[in-house]
């Protein structure tokens, strides 16, 4: 009687297993590959040495590095030359300008409309120039649905969702 209370058991054990585990993965699949972020400045750049912020009803504050005396290439601290002449706090300046130097995207596509985008009004509208007088105008759309920004590039049709946003 003993026995066949064990082997009950046992039966009962390897049937709730069964009924209960996972199911073995296919490892023929190939696994999903995650989306790709991509390079919105393409070439980026390297030195940037001029940065201007425009926003509506806002003033504009556009800023400066140039060439240290006696270098050809060393770079002074930032500037601001716009709304008047001052020294700039050259963390705050080189944030900006790495974070738009370095703005990837995710997604792009010519059929979203300035409405949905937001960038018929854009948000703020960044330049950055670099050493080798390559400038680049990002103009700062809505948010997307999914985390991140509409923004365009260079007055291109192309909108792109770039990664993070600029509250």
């Amino acid at each position: 009687r003993t026995t066949l209370i064990l082997l009950l058991v046992v039966v009962v054990g390897i049937g709730g297993f069964l009924l209960f585990a996972p199911e073995p993965k296919d490892r023929t699949a190939a696994p999903e590959e995650p989306t790709q972020s991509k390079d919105l400045l393409d070439p980026k750049p390297e030195t940037i040495v001029a940065l201007t912020v425009e926003r509506p009803g806002k003033t504009t504050l556009a800023f400066v590095k140039n060439k240290k005396e006696g270098s050809s290439d060393e770079w002074d601290k930032w500037e601001l030359t716009q709304p008047l002449a001052a020294k700039a706090v050259d963390w705050t300046v080189n944030s900006l300008a790495n974070k738009v130097r370095d703005l990837e995207y995710r997604d792009s596509s010519e059929s979203i409309k300035d409405e949905t985008s937001g960038l018929g009004a854009p948000r703020a509208t960044l330049t950055i120039k670099d050493a080798a007088g390559i400038t680049h105008t990002v103009r700062i759309g809505k948010k997307a649905a999914a985390e991140g920004t509409f923004v365009r590039v260079d007055d291109k049709p192309t909108v792109y969702i770039v990664e993070g946003n600029f509250d």
